[in-house]
C-alpha cells in the first residue's frame, strides 16, 4: 500500500460537521490501497465543536494518529500578567461584578508598571491573533514531528484539509522540504470566505498566503463546482486539471440498522402535529435572521410549528430572539453526538438549511447537506440561489426560497401548517 500523511488541525475526538469529511477520507482510503497516518490537533475548544468521543471508533485500527496540543507561546505573555497581577483594569472590575460597588482606584506604583508592562509587550499584540487562523503556531511546532513521520514511515503523498487553513502552511513547507507529492483540500474558501473573511493587513497577508499554496499544492481539491472554479481564478496560470471537485457526502453505514443504536431501519413515525422544523448542527453567524424575522409575522392560526436548533442558535439569531417574542416555540438545543443528531434529521417533520449568502450566486454546500439528504426527511433551504439550491432541486430532496424573500419563506411555513 502507499502511504499519505494527513494533517488535519480538526480530527476526531474533536466534533463537529468539519470532521466527517477527513474522517470518512481516512476511514476507507485504505480500500484503495492508501494507508493513511493523521497528525492532528487534541484542543476541542480552539474552534468551539468540542468533543465527540463516539466518533473514535470509526478510526480504523491500523490508522496511526499523532495528537499534538495548541501551540500559542503568547499564552505566556498572559500568564505571566496574572502571575504580576497586572490585568487590565476592566479584567479586574468584571471579576468584582457581583458588586454594585465601583473598583477602587489602584495606587500610583499598580498603574504605573501596569502601563510599562502594556508598552513594552506592544509590539507583540498582532501577533496575539495571527494571520490565517489560531492554529498558525499549531501548524509550524509540528513541522519537525512531519519530516520523521514522513522520513521513518517513508510516506508517499501529503495531504492537508483545511479549515484551519494553517494545515495548508503545513503541507507546502513540507513539499518544500521533502519534494513529496501534495494535495492541499479546501472544505471551505479562504480568503473569500463570506462567513470568515479577514480585512485590513490581515486579508493581504491571507490572499498571498492562499495563492501560494494554490500555485504550490501539486492537486487542489475543492467541495463544490463553484469553490473549485474560484480557486482556480486565484492561480489561472495552472491547468485546469489540477483542480478537482469531490463533494461532501455522508457514509452509507450511519444509516444502516444495527450500525449505531440512534438509527432506526425506517424512519420514525411522525405525530402529525406540531410540525418540527429541525436545524442539527452548527449555526452560521446571521444566516437564519430572514427565517426568524418571517416567523414573526405568522398569525394566531399558524402556530402549530416548532422550530429546533440542535447545537444551538448563533449569537445574532440569539440576539434578535430575546427583543423579538415569536408566536411560535423556538428551542435551542446544546450539540449531540453524531449519532444523536442523524436520529434527529431522521425523526423531525422538515429540516431547516442555511446558505451563506455571497455576491451573487452562492458556491456553498453546509457541511450537513448530503445527511440531511441521505435521512429521507424533506428539506427546506433558506438562503442565496446557488449550488446547494441547484442539487436540492435536482436531486427532489428540498425546497429553496430566497433569504430576502420574506413573503416567500412566510407562504411557505403558511402551507406547512395547513396540510
Amino acid at each position: 500500500m502507499k502511504k499519505v500523511l494527513v494533517i488535519a488541525f480538526i480530527f476526531p475526538p474533536l466534533g463537529g460537521s468539519g470532521v466527517q469529511r477527513t474522517l470518512n477520507f481516512v476511514k476507507y482510503l485504505p480500500e484503495f490501497a492508501w494507508q493513511p497516518y493523521v497528525v492532528c490537533s487534541d484542543d476541542p475548544h480552539v474552534f468551539g465543536d468540542g468533543l465527540d468521543p463516539s466518533l473514535l471508533e470509526e478510526i480504523p485500527a491500523s490508522v496511526k494518529v499523532w495528537r499534538r496540543p495548541l501551540v500559542n507561546p503568547l499564552g505566556y505573555r498572559r500568564r505571566l500578567q496574572k502571575f504580576l497581577g497586572l490585568e487590565p483594569r476592566g479584567q479586574i472590575a468584571h471579576s468584582a461584578a457581583g458588586s454594585s460597588q465601583a473598583a477602587q482606584p489602584e495606587g500610583f506604583a499598580a498603574g504605573w508598571l501596569r502601563r510599562l508592562f502594556r508598552v513594552l509587550t506592544l509590539p507583540l499584540a498582532p501577533f496575539e491573533f495571527p494571520p490565517v487562523d489560531p492554529a498558525l503556531y499549531w501548524s509550524l511546532a509540528i513541522l519537525p514531528g512531519c519530516l520523521n513521520i514522513i522520513r521513518q514511515e517513508r510516506i508517499d503523498l501529503i495531504y492537508t484539509t483545511s479549515f484551519p487553513y494553517s494545515d495548508h502552511l503545513t503541507g507546502c513547507l513540507l513539499k518544500r522540504l521533502t519534494g513529496r507529492p501534495w494535495v492541499a483540500d479546501f472544505r471551505d474558501p479562504w480568503s473569500g470566505n463570506p462567513g470568515a473573511r479577514s480585512t485590513g493587513w490581515r486579508f493581504h497577508i491571507d490572499r498571498r498566503l492562499e495563492k501560494l499554496v494554490l500555485q504550490t499544492a501539486d492537486r487542489v481539491v475543492g467541495v463544490t463546482p463553484s469553490y473549485t472554479r474560484d480557486l482556480h481564478r486565484l492561480a489561472s496560470r495552472r491547468a485546469a486539471g489540477d483542480f478537482v471537485t469531490i463533494e461532501n457526502g455522508y457514509d452509507p453505514l450511519d444509516f444502516t440498522a444495527g450500525t449505531s443504536p440512534a438509527i432506526a431501519a425506517e424512519r420514525p413515525q411522525k405525530a402529525p402535529r406540531p410540525v418540527v422544523l429541525a436545524h442539527v448542527g452548527r449555526l452560521y453567524n446571521g444566516t437564519a435572521l430572514s427565517f426568524l424575522e418571517a416567523l414573526a409575522q405568522l398569525g394566531p392560526g399558524e402556530r402549530e410549528l416548532v422550530c429546533r436548533f440542535t447545537g444551538g442558535l448563533a449569537p445574532v439569531e440569539s440576539a434578535w430572539l430575546e427583543d423579538h417574542p415569536l408566536p411560535i416555540q423556538v428551542q435551542s438545543l446544546p450539540r449531540q453526538s453524531h449519532a444523536r443528531a442523524l436520529a434527529e434529521m431522521r425523526s423531525s417533520g422538515f429540516l431547516l438549511l442555511f446558505a451563506l449568502g455571497e455576491n451573487g450566486r452562492s458556491g456553498h454546500y453546509p457541511g450537513k447537506l448530503f445527511e440531511y439528504m441521505a435521512s429521507g426527511t424533506p428539506i427546506l433551504l433558506v438562503g442565496p440561489q446557488g449550488d446547494a439550491a441547484d442539487l436540492l432541486i435536482r436531486s427532489g430532496t428540498g425546497i429553496f426560497v430566497p433569504a430576502g424573500d420574506r413573503g416567500a419563506v412566510l407562504d411557505l411555513l403558511r402551507r406547512l401548517t395547513a396540510d
